[in-house]
């Protein structure tokens, strides 16, 4: 199956384990860069490792709690401009989102991201 995310960024939360872990081992087959994200760590690196060894791709993992909106922007901050853009060899740290396109990323981080923002902050 060809999902054309080839070294491309992805984000799945709730990944870990069950649906999220299976999604993410699909993602890292197709040659995209994982991050995953959940709330228990050690399971959370448990599952990284494995990926990482079984699929060779680049896995970024960070516990996150979705609730947690000063969480969400420090995942926000490492994965997508330290994580991604380091990997692409770009410098460009303070630039807006909307230039991740010209880096040839997925979209859906940032909307991912977006997404997580608005629950976080829902009562």
């Amino acid at each position: 199956m060809d999902l054309g995310l080839k070294g491309r960024g992805v984000i799945v939360a709730a990944s870990s384990q069950g649906i999220g872990k299976a999604v993410a081992e699909l993602f890292a087959r197709e040659g995209a860069q994982v991050a995953l994200c959940a709330r228990t760590e050690k399971t959370l690196r448990e599952t990284a490792d494995q990926i990482r060894s079984e699929t060779g791709a680049e896995i970024y993992a960070e516990p996150l709690d979705v609730t947690d909106e000063a969480a969400v922007q420090r995942f926000k901050q490492s994965f997508i401009y330290e994580h991604l853009l380091s990997l692409k060899g770009s410098t460009l740290k303070d630039q807006d989102l909307s230039t991740l396109e010209d880096y040839n990323l997925v979209g859906t981080p940032v909307e991912v991201i977006d997404k997580i923002e608005r629950f976080s902050n829902v009562g």
